[in-house]
């Protein structure tokens, strides 16, 4: 029996593709003739005829095409037909017309159905657009001029925005600056309130070196900025020459803390806090506990301050309630046990000595705690 050409998988899978296959080959024979694979300058146009149905088909006599110019609002269907486009897309045009569209700009010729790139190219020389037909410049009120001002102002860069200020700004004064017009210069919401409350907490800045440590201020606006900076503030120098009012941290309130270099509104806050819980400050150092206090801020700050260690409150270790013991920031729940667990056993103590005899605290925590306690006689 002779062995078929092709078996019966392959048969039936030529069949599947013999006719996508010939559809292809039309579509691709079908393009190469197109017109539109002609160039556009060397093409004739025929004249209209109408068709039976009434629509506009194309006949078959030709003649040159003359290129002249021509505004696509108001030309005919023959001067359409001169300028060589076809009778179907120059009847195209002159529907999309009669519809109430409008070419304000050359270009909008070229969304015509039929108008290719070549017959675009070809035509965009001659195309005048009349002054009715114009695109007019958009009225700008003071509105409008607002809200172009604002969306062009949201595409700025930092620098660009830096600049801008500048403009109407020729000296700025960083310890004067609310954060609306740190967003102004260029910076974040975000960076404008950190460097804004930077500034206040370091009790202003007194020169571009000094604020160049300011991290969360953009160098690229510091660099706009920096040859405009003016510091409205005392030379320190100056200050140091004079004899300062030391202020008392123990018996100050908010509004007297602020005026001392280096706290701000949040450290004067955290001061008051903190002293609270203390009972009063026993010594200057036990500043550098707070966790707002930077060490540039602690050096600052002790040479303007001092501590009436008089004024601190004490606690009467042999006889303080639990909860009156364990707010102190000293009093840690393993150390307050062992105050607990060895003033039962024993009813109390007489010196910070005897509490470090029998281990209830040792010389470190002793040396901590012993400003704050008071030791009542015990029975």
């Amino acid at each position: 029996m002779k062995k078929p050409l092709f078996s019966w998988g392959e048969a039936r899978a030529l069949a599947f593709v013999a006719p996508s296959i010939v559809t292809m080959a039309i579509i691709i024979y079908n393009a190469n003739w197109s017109p539109n694979f002609y160039d556009f300058k060397d093409r004739a146009f025929e004249k209209p005829q109408i068709d039976r149905s009434g629509r506009v088909a194309d006949s078959v006599e030709v003649a040159e095409i003359v290129l002249s110019p021509f505004d696509p609002n108001t030309a005919t269907f023959e001067e359409f037909r001169a300028l060589g486009l076809s009778a179907s897309t120059a009847a195209g045009v002159v529907k999309y017309r009669e519809r109430g569209k409008r070419f304000e700009i050359p270009e909008d010729f070229a969304t015509c159905y039929g108008i290719t790139d070549s017959i675009y190219a070809a035509l965009k020389p001659y195309i005048i657009i009349g002054e009715e037909f114009k695109l007019k410049p958009f009225e700008r009120t003071e509105r409008a001029e607002a809200t172009v001002s604002d969306s062009r102002r949201e595409r700025m860069t930092p620098a660009e925005k830096a600049t801008a200020y500048l403009a109407d700004n020729p000296t700025i004064d960083p310890n004067a600056l609310s954060v609306e017009e740190w967003v102004a210069l260029g910076c974040s919401v975000r960076q404008a309130e950190a460097v804004a409350r930077w500034c206040e907490e370091r009790g202003g800045v007194r020169s571009v070196t000094e604020l160049e440590e300011c991290r969360y201020l953009p160098l690229e606006v510091l660099d706009v900025i920096a040859e405009a900076l003016v510091f409205d503030l005392s030379d320190p120098l100056a200050e140091e020459s004079l004899v300062p009012e030391l202020i008392d941290i123990n018996s100050a309130d908010s509004a007297t803390l602020v005026t001392v270099r280096g706290i701000g509104a949040r450290t004067a806050n955290d001061i008051i806090a903190y002293r609270e819980r203390l009972g009063g400050f026993a010594k200057v150092e036990q500043l550098a506990d707070l966790a707002v206090m930077t060490e540039r801020n602690y050096e600052q700050i002790i040479t303007q301050i001092f501590v009436d260690s008089c004024k601190i409150s004490k606690i009467d270790i042999n006889f303080a309630r639990p909860e009156s013991l364990e707010n102190h920031p000293y009093m840690t729940p393993r150390r307050l046990r062992k105050i607990l667990k060895n003033r039962q056993l024993k009813g109390g103590w007489s010196t910070i000595e005897d509490m470090i005899l029998d281990n209830t605290l040792t010389a470190e925590e002793a040396e901590k705690l012993s400003p704050y306690l008071h030791f009542s006689p015990i029975e």
